[in-house]
């Protein structure tokens, strides 16, 4: 019986034995369980496992301890995968549309005018497009740079104002006056531009004060200074770059209305681009028949998103 089970490949080695006690095997109806000489595979109810050392096999043929050393594999997607994003502005879906338009205008009704306007006139619609845009994205990078400007300049004040009477407090804590001025500051926290700019413009005469009396003592003390973005703050700066504020605002706010005017003139265009596509569309649309190669090429053009 042995070696018959032997001579069909049933007689099983250590490691399969070893397999038997650790129960991912089963000896057959006859043998003795003790004598684990003949081995049947039991099934893998949980599915093999890359570390079951059963050998396993991944899809492709390979062992899984020579997966490493596989070719890499080029993926092929079942369906194409977009290249390019379908969100689009609201002037870039006109001058898409106008784009789909212009050539079945040319081809089926190169004569055909809309009021006063002809295939040309869209033609010039779809070419202003770009300088535009392009005004409008110059005039975005110069009212940025300048909210940027101003928001800087904001920023510095405000450590000056928080800083500054902490380092005066810290030199003259047995000054009364200048005490009572700090704790006057405190009162007033500079947590938007309004109290910014209040708690600089009430600091600046008590720095100035505070470089008075380190001055007077003995020896004298060097006039209070404090960094902010690589720049030394004297009384002096910082009275400047409070003064310079004001026109980094006007900067700002004249650049956001050059910019309005930009976004306005972009808005005029499309506004006149799209008009002019739907109302050739509808005489289009009634002027050819069913069937017809005019009519089917109307259907080329994406009239909504």
């Amino acid at each position: 019986m042995k070696k018959t089970i032997e001579a069909e490949g049933l007689f099983l080695t250590d490691f399969q034995k070893l397999l038997v006690k650790r129960g991912l095997g089963q000896v057959p109806n006859g043998f003795a369980a003790a004598d684990p000489s003949y081995f049947f595979p039991m099934p893998n109810l949980a599915g093999f496992h890359w570390d079951d050392a059963l050998m396993t096999h991944w899809d492709d043929g390979s062992f899984h301890d020579s997966a490493v050393d596989s070719p890499e594999t080029l993926l092929i997607p079942t369906e194409p995968l977009a290249l390019t994003s379908t969100l689009m502005e609201y002037w870039e879906i006109t001058k898409a549309r106008a784009q789909e338009t212009l050539p079945v205008w040319t081809q089926y009704a190169p004569t055909l005018r809309i009021g006063t306007q002809e295939r040309e006139d869209l033609t010039e619609l779809i070419e202003g497009f770009e300088p535009l845009m392009q005004a409008r994205t110059a005039g975005q990078e110069t009212a940025d740079a300048a909210y940027r400007a101003t928001q800087d300049a904001l920023l510095r004040m405000k450590v000056l104002g928080m800083r500054v009477p902490v380092i005066i407090e810290g030199q003259l804590d047995e000054n009364e006056g200048i005490m009572r001025d700090v704790d006057d500051l405190y009162r007033n926290a500079p947590s938007a531009e309004g109290s910014i700019l209040k708690r600089l413009r009430d600091l600046l005469p008590v720095w100035t004060r505070a470089n008075a009396a380190l001055a007077a003592l003995t020896p004298a003390q060097p006039a209070i200074t404090r960094t902010v973005g690589g720049t030394v703050y004297t009384v002096a700066a910082a009275q400047r770059l409070l003064d310079g504020y004001t026109n980094l605002v006007k900067t700002q706010k004249d650049n956001e209305e050059l910019l309005d005017v930009t976004r306005t003139a972009l808005r005029t265009h499309e506004r006149q681009t799209d008009q002019l596509n739907k109302r050739w569309y509808k005489v289009a649309k009634a002027s050819s028949d069913a069937g017809s190669d005019w009519y089917e090429a109307l259907s080329g053009i994406t009239t909504e998103l």
